[in-house]
């Protein structure tokens, strides 16, 4: 079954917004130019801003490892419960920078005591932003 309807039905008449030849008039014709998937270098993209990807000179990326221990009895007269809770185990940290002589190896720790290693090196990171960066 075929049904045919007048194409001033499906083109709206001219002086109309929504005509599709008013964007035609008003934008010039487009190409696209796909790249050579043959050439790399065509094919890659690079970004050479390196003030703009980095915008802090150093900060550190930090990973906690932690195991769950069962929480405190329930308690009837409270609105939340803890049932179990976040035991620090360990964690790894390491310095990120723009500039390569400043990156650091990451520091792992697995020890008693992680969450005071842990402070005890943010504040010595801290340390060598201010020297480098003069604050």
């Amino acid at each position: 079954m075929v049904i045919v309807q007048p194409l001033s039905a499906i083109i709206p008449q001219q002086g109309h917004t929504r005509s599709p030849h008013t964007h035609c008039q008003r934008h010039a014709p487009q190409d696209v130019k796909y790249p050579n998937p043959e050439n790399p270098k065509e094919c890659t993209l690079e970004f050479h801003n390196k003030a703009a990807r980095l915008r802090l000179p150093f900060y550190l990326v930090c990973d906690f490892e932690s195991f769950l221990t069962p929480g405190e009895d329930v308690d009837a007269v409270k609105a939340t419960n803890i049932i179990e809770e976040h035991g620090v185990c360990g964690f790894a940290c390491h310095r990120v920078s723009q500039y390569p002589e400043y990156q650091s190896e990451p520091l792992v720790y697995s020890r008693p005591g992680v969450m005071d290693a842990f402070y005890d090196h943010v504040m010595r990171e801290s340390e060598v932003n201010s020297l480098t960066t003069g604050t």
